[in-house]
């Protein structure tokens, strides 16, 4: 009678689930939820919705908290070309804002949302479909270098070949590893100026502000040859990208929380079960959105993946129980994390 008293519960409980909206196909999996003790949960798109807007820039020494505003006149004219140019060809991202000749609510992303984003705010800069028509017209695959997201280098490049024989490389990614390796940023007339201290405290600044915010950051950057002989031997390879990159923008993303995380998180941890943020933004921005949504609570310990991997299985042991956000975490830090 076992057997059929635990079949039958089981059902029952499958048929209460079902009722929550959770579908289980194989009925030995509420036995196996059951025994969950942790939750590690990725950031974007489980517990926010992945519908990215730029909300907030930082441009030739400018903060600028609310540039979804049509027209963003304070944003430089040249500076905005190289920030629209970057956004146009260094992505993989297309928008919709027509699905079979009916217009849609919204525009629909096709790609990342984060690439997503940044076409978007390019199209509030200079129209419907901007994006496409930069692209055609700065991008040639059959010139240009397109190097997909490095997530050892966390960056995306693009090596464009400019009319007047130069070579321009657009590169978008991480703020702390771009900023890393620039050494100007883009003045009001677009020209290059020195990366000085004062500048970067600026941006250090701007960049804690957004992140306190829960909004990710991005850089967006490039860098400049006089010719193709300039460019190292083996740029084919391996992008010139990690160092002289020139500031141009960093940009502050919004992702809204999913209506019913809050009370998801609350539940999990009433029964019993450790929920953890792991994640790929900076630590800043992580630790601010799990505080939102009740991820990191007060005793909690928030880490980077460069901290992580360098901790000893002792050391690892002793900060686990307390461990709430993994930030800057790569695919090998979530394996090590879990196993």
């Amino acid at each position: 009678g076992l057997p059929l008293a635990v079949t039958i519960s089981l059902a029952y409980s499958t048929r209460k689930m079902y009722k929550d909206q959770s579908l289980i196909r194989v009925l030995s999996a509420c036995e196996t939820m059951g025994n969950a003790t942790n939750i590690c949960s990725d950031k974007t798109g489980t517990l926010t919705e992945n519908r990215m807007t730029v909300v907030q820039i930082w441009t030739t020494r400018y903060h600028l908290e609310n540039i979804n505003v049509k027209g963003t006149g304070e944003v430089a004219s040249r500076v905005k070309d190289l920030v629209a140019a970057n956004c146009a060809v260094n992505s993989a991202a297309n928008i919709l804002y027509k699905k079979d000749g009916v217009a849609l609510a919204r525009p629909l992303v096709i790609g990342s949302a984060t690439e997503g984003a940044l076409l978007l705010m390019l199209d509030n800069w200079l129209g419907e479909n901007a994006w496409e028509s930069l692209r055609s017209k700065l991008l040639d695959t059959s010139r240009d270098k397109v190097y997909p997201f490095n997530s050892a280098k966390k960056r995306s490049t693009v090596v464009s070949f400019l009319p007047d024989g130069g070579v321009r490389v657009y590169v978008k990614g991480a703020t702390e590893w771009l900023m890393a390796d620039a050494t100007h940023f883009s003045n009001e007339d677009g020209a290059q100026a020195d990366l000085t201290e004062d500048v970067r405290s600026e941006i250090d600044t701007a960049i804690a502000s957004m992140a306190d915010n829960a909004l990710r950051t991005l850089c967006i950057a490039h860098r400049d040859f006089a010719s193709k002989d300039e460019l190292p031997e083996d740029w084919m390879e391996h992008p010139p990208d990690g160092e002289g990159l020139c500031v141009d923008a960093i940009v502050g993303i919004i992702d809204p929380l999913r209506p019913d995380v809050k009370d998801a998180v609350a539940t999990a941890q009433r029964a019993g079960v450790l929920v953890r943020m792991v994640t790929g933004d900076n630590i800043r921005t992580a630790k601010a959105i799990a505080k939102e949504c009740g991820i990191l609570r007060e005793g909690g310990i928030a880490l980077e993946g460069p901290d992580f991997r360098k901790k000893t299985p002792a050391e690892l042991d002793a900060i686990l129980p307390k461990l709430q956000v993994l930030a800057r975490s790569s695919p090998n830090d979530k394996l090590l994390l879990v196993s």
